[in-house]
């Protein structure tokens, strides 16, 4: 049993037929973005770098950001090592 609502206007045109393409034509369109985006996503990342201190993390953090990536995030943490402030940072890029 079709549940679908018919509409005709005095031409007899099925517009539940154009419903139909219409409806499929957004969901083809809405794949197609989303597939396009997976790549973007998949080239950003991240890399986590410990040193002695920040700027010397932050420095070899940003050494291994793949060669024409934009730098989209900086972050650091204090952290403990054998009685000693050492720093663990995070570069994130896209």
């Amino acid at each position: 049993m079709d549940d679908g609502i018919y509409f005709y206007n005095s031409t007899g045109i099925d517009f539940s037929a154009i419903d139909q393409m219409v409806k499929y034509c957004l969901t083809t369109l809405a794949a197609l973005c989303c597939a396009a985006n997976l790549p973007l996503a998949a080239l950003a990342g991240e890399v986590m770098v410990e040193g002695i201190s920040e700027d010397i993390a932050i420095n070899r953090a940003k050494g291994k950001v793949p060669e024409g990536k934009t730098i989209t995030n900086t972050s650091c943490k204090e952290i403990d090592v054998a009685k000693s402030t050492h720093y663990r940072c995070t570069v994130t890029w896209q």
